[in-house]
């Protein structure tokens, strides 16, 4: 469902042996039972961002379309991923994807730009499911089979600083702080 109670999304696969020509997922106006869109192709994963406006589609072979909901063009393609894209989550205040995939990653995009912000790794299998914390700060991944465990995330830099402080007894060098803080310096301590 879109955040407005509006529009669902959903996806066909017919059974047997389908022509690719018969894959796609409808956006559908439910109240109206009138279909908005429908978007030829295999998705794996389906997302609204939440101004009900875009859907984002995540690919079998890993990239994940943005598509505007009223006018079906794509408007950002992530390039990131090899493999399925497994769940895709918009920030609450929906200036930022992510998207979890098979080839153990979880990707956080700009919404706006498409750009890659950041890649998460740490899962031994792919990366199942994902989900933003309420104030948008953390994401939650789940891997997939293997015992693979639950994962959270801190994306705010105040947050990731003070982990850092309480669990590193030594100062951060400049290039772990490019690495891990994505800072040129590391801060004054």
């Amino acid at each position: 469902f879109s955040p407005d109670g509006r529009h669902v999304a959903h996806g066909r696969v017919p059974a047997g042996r389908p022509d690719m020509a018969d894959i796609h997922v409808t956006v559908r106006d439910w109240q109206r039972d009138e279909i908005v869109q429908i978007v030829p192709g295999f998705f794996w994963s389906i997302a609204f961002d939440p101004a009900g406006s875009r859907i984002a589609l995540g690919t079998f072979d890993g990239p994940v379309e943005l598509r505007d909901i009223e006018s079906g063009e794509r408007a950002l393609s992530l390039v990131g991923h090899s493999g399925y894209v497994s769940d895709i989550a918009f920030s609450p205040d929906g200036s930022r994807i992510a998207t979890a995939g098979a080839d153990a990653t979880v990707r956080l995009w700009d919404a706006k730009s498409g750009e890659q912000v950041l890649v998460l790794r740490g899962h031994t299998v792919e990366a199942w499911a994902v989900a933003f914390s309420s104030d948008g700060s953390k994401l939650v991944t789940g891997g997939g089979a293997g015992g693979d465990p639950v994962r959270v995330w801190a994306l705010d830099l105040d947050d990731l600083i003070g982990i850092a402080k309480r669990n590193v007894t030594r100062a951060l060098t400049d290039e772990e702080c490019r690495q891990f803080l994505h800072m040129d310096q590391c801060p004054p301590a």
